[in-house]
Order: structure tokens, then C-alpha cells, then sequence
């Protein structure tokens, strides 16, 4: 796990991020069953956020760097990984 919030728009910003960074990434949370829906339904589930453990370390660094550069950021690279 590299990255749990309570905010649904806030994991799949950071998912995307992610992904454009190369990881492939797994989005759950604890409250709904697994395979019914990938994020909560709700602001009070907290979405949980998972590599591969072997890549979690640098995970973490991209979410850092990118904590760093400002929300922009994050939202840029959400974007090119939808293109």
C-alpha cells in the first residue's frame, strides 16, 4: 500500500499519476466487497492505493515529487495517462 484517502476523486488523481509514472496500480476499499465496485461509494471509506512491492519505494517518491510540484501536477499526469 503507497497511498490510502477518504477522497475518491483525490485516489484516482494519484492512481493516475501512477500509471503515467509506469506502475500498474490497485485501487480498493476495506467496506465494499471485492469485484462490486473499485472506490467507495461514500466520503467516509477510505481508498487504499497498492503497487508492486518491489516498486513501492519509488511509488512513494512520485507521490512525494508530485505532493511537492502542487496539485497540477498530478492532474497534468492523470491526463496524459488517459491519452
Amino acid at each position: 500500500m503507497v497511498f490510502t484517502t477518504n477522497d475518491d476523486s483525490e485516489a484516482l488523481v494519484v492512481k493516475g499519476l501512477l500509471e503515467a509514472s509506469g506502475f500498474q496500480v490497485a485501487m480498493s476499499t476495506p467496506e465494499a466487497p471485492i469485484g462490486v465496485f473499485p472506490i467507495s461509494s461514500s466520503d467516509l471509506g477510505q481508498v487504499r492505493l497498492t503497487v508492486r512491492a518491489e516498486q513501492a519505494e519509488e511509488a512513494r517518491r512520485v507521490i512525494e515529487e508530485s505532493e511537492e510540484q502542487g496539485p497540477q501536477a498530478a492532474e497534468e499526469a492523470e491526463r496524459q495517462s488517459e491519452g
